[in-house]
Formats: structure tokens, sequence, C-alpha cells
């Protein structure tokens, strides 16, 4: 949430991204996503949140995550694995 800033986030995300958004247009992404996981069912012991920001690499080295924002130039790609453990 610290980095996440839009131009127009009331214009850009749907509706219900607006109870995340900020006076300086920075949309709490982290509270959103919890939001949405305890919504569908999920407990909120069962939601871990890494917290690190790939923008200015809080809570880690700034730079071990891509960000385009950042480097404001073509960067690499990265993604997330989910499991539900039986």
């Amino acid at each position: 949430p610290c980095c996440a800033f839009f131009s127009d986030p009331h214009q850009e995300l749907p509706q219900d991204f607006r109870p995340y958004i900020d006076k300086e247009k920075r949309v709490d992404l982290w509270a959103f996503c919890i939001d949405q996981l305890q919504k569908y069912g999920i407990q909120a012991a069962n939601i871990e949140l890494a917290k690190i920001c790939t923008h200015c690499g809080s809570n880690t080295k700034k730079g071990a995550f891509f960000s385009y924002r950042r480097e404001q130039t073509v960067t690499g790609r990265f993604a997330a694995v989910i499991v539900l453990k039986s």
C-alpha cells in the first residue's frame, strides 16, 4: 500500500476498491485481498501476507523483485502459487 499509486483509482478500478483508496490515490491492495478472501469464507488464521513492497523494498532488499514502476522500463516477471493442503 505504500507505493500502490494510481493516476485516477476511482476511474481505473472497480467500485469494490473505493474503501481502500486513500487521499494520495494509493490503494491498499493487501487489505483488499485479505477482505476478499474472508468474504469468500477463508478464515483470517489461514491467510498469510508477506507484506513485501516490490517498488520500495519494504521488508526486503530493494530490487529483490521486479518492479515496472521502480525501473520505468521492461522488467522480468514473477508469479505466486497458492496451495490447499488436504
